[in-house]
């Protein structure tokens, strides 16, 4: 049974069509999610239900309780993710008054000016981290960034696009500098902030070493075009201008 039109036209307004969970703009690319599964008596309500992008709902379709990897979203995770971004979505606005507007401008001064585009980010999307060394002092503002945020907790945009987009940058950036920290060491023979994937690891863990490779490039690329696009979208709705 297809879920009932009313239940989809008033979910989907709702989330903005965003995902629930990475809150990711979606489009027509969205799925809808029963958070109690039909074989175990859920049903197509609007609170059974909670949108999510492809990635997201292959993740909750995908699990085996066979053989599990990873934790598996229980049902009260699912609803707390969905009632969050809905209570954000819905006070979410925008440029509708002078007052969340500048202070909109003000979240993304913050971010730009301590996440400079053309030092950091065009580190990230240059940078191949295969190759022997690099320097920690290019992506030093991140975490700079992110410690200010743990510690004050402040930063976030009133417009739901834009904070959709601020917290999938975020959690790149959370897992870029986690990588970082983990599986990179210092260089010998270099200043201190000069790194390495170790490159013993190519004989000894070349598995190990290629995985840490990839995800550096991959992440690093992923943060550029969301950092991109959070430009793109902050100069669009709230006027703001970049070098």
């Amino acid at each position: 049974m297809a879920w009932p039109q009313k239940v989809k036209d008033k979910v989907l307004v709702a989330c903005g069509r965003h995902c629930c969970i990475c809150h990711k703009f979606c489009g027509t690319k969205i799925e809808l999610h029963h958070i109690k599964l039909k074989s175990e008596g859920g049903t197509e309500t609007e609170d059974n239900c909670i949108p999510l992008c492809f990635d997201c709902h292959a993740d909750q379709k995908s699990y085996d309780f066979k053989h599990p990897k990873g934790t598996k979203y229980s049902p009260r995770e699912l609803n707390d993710h969905r009632d969050k971004w809905y209570n954000l979505a819905q006070q979410s606005l925008g440029t509708g008054t002078s007052d969340h507007l500048e202070q909109d401008k003000e979240t993304f001064k913050i971010i730009y000016d301590l996440v400079p585009a053309d030092k950091t980010i065009y580190f990230l999307k240059t940078k191949d981290f295969n190759s022997r060394k690099f320097s920690l002092t290019p992506i030093k503002p991140i975490s700079e960034l992110l410690l200010k945020v743990h510690n004050e907790a402040w930063i976030e945009f009133y417009d739901s696009d834009l904070e959709a987009l601020r917290l999938r940058l975020f959690t790149a950036f959370e897992e870029f500098t986690d990588k970082i920290r983990t599986d990179t060491y210092n260089f010998p023979d270099t200043q201190y902030d000069t790194q390495c994937v170790p490159r013993e690891w190519m004989e000894q863990q070349p598995a190990r070493y290629h995985e840490t490779v990839d995800f550096l490039n991959k992440k690093a690329d992923e943060i550029a075009i969301i950092y991109t696009n959070l430009v793109r979208l902050s100069r669009k709705k709230l006027g703001v201008k970049t070098a």
